[in-house]
């Protein structure tokens, strides 16, 4: 249940955070949760070391480039305990509508912040299913392209089995045409070493007069 307890509040310690809104070179933001940061009258939040390298050289804002003059070194987010204390405790002093004007504007600002988040995410959601509709087009078409592929091998395969079984057929029909030619050479021999003897009168083997 401990373990339940501390990931649950890790879970909304993490959606309430702000993040650094600054441009990266890549086309992203730099996304990082941030205790101290410069917030401006625009809605925009930086953190530290974006803020710093940023408006050492210009007073506008990097995401929307507003001009401003007041942008400061503040506390966002969720700052610790003793700070959150203090707070508070000076919060008790003012009168309810400085309290309600600082509350709906810290409330509006989160809900900037936040809305731009889900904008990004959607944003990036698009974009992945982009790449993942072309990705399974090529996928597709290699596939396509293997598959043909593989079909005209196959039907080259087949191709020469036919060749194959032609060239098996025909040695057959030659050695079937050789064994009768040799038959009848045979045929041929024994009918000439018969027509010889007979002529001759002498009843010597064929063969043996060969020889």
């Amino acid at each position: 249940m401990a373990h339940s307890g501390a990931r649950k509040r890790l879970r909304e310690e993490e959606f309430v955070a702000l993040r650094c809104n600054f441009q990266l070179d890549s086309g992203s933001q730099c996304g990082c949760v941030i205790q101290e940061g410069w917030a401006l009258s625009c809605s925009h939040i930086f953190c530290a070391k974006h803020a710093q390298e940023w408006f050492s050289k210009s007073d506008c804002c990097p995401v929307c480039k507003n001009n401003t003059t007041n942008a400061q070194m503040t506390q966002v987010g969720r700052p610790p305990d003793e700070s959150r204390l203090q707070l508070l405790g000076m919060l008790l002093t003012r009168p309810p509508t400085d309290i309600q004007l600082a509350a709906s504007t810290a409330i509006n600002f989160w809900e900037h912040q936040k809305f731009e988040e889900f904008r990004r995410d959607v944003t990036r959601e698009q974009e992945f299913a982009v790449r993942l509709k072309r990705f399974i087009s090529s996928s597709r078409k290699e596939l396509t392209e293997v598959e043909t592929l593989k079909n005209a091998k196959k039907a080259g395969t087949e191709e020469l089995r036919r060749q194959l079984r032609e060239a098996e057929h025909r040695l057959k029909q030659d050695r079937d045409e050789v064994a009768t030619l040799e038959s009848r050479i045979q045929q041929l021999s024994e009918s000439y070493r018969q027509e010889l003897s007979r002529a001759t009168g002498v009843q010597t083997p064929f063969r043996a007069r060969m020889r």
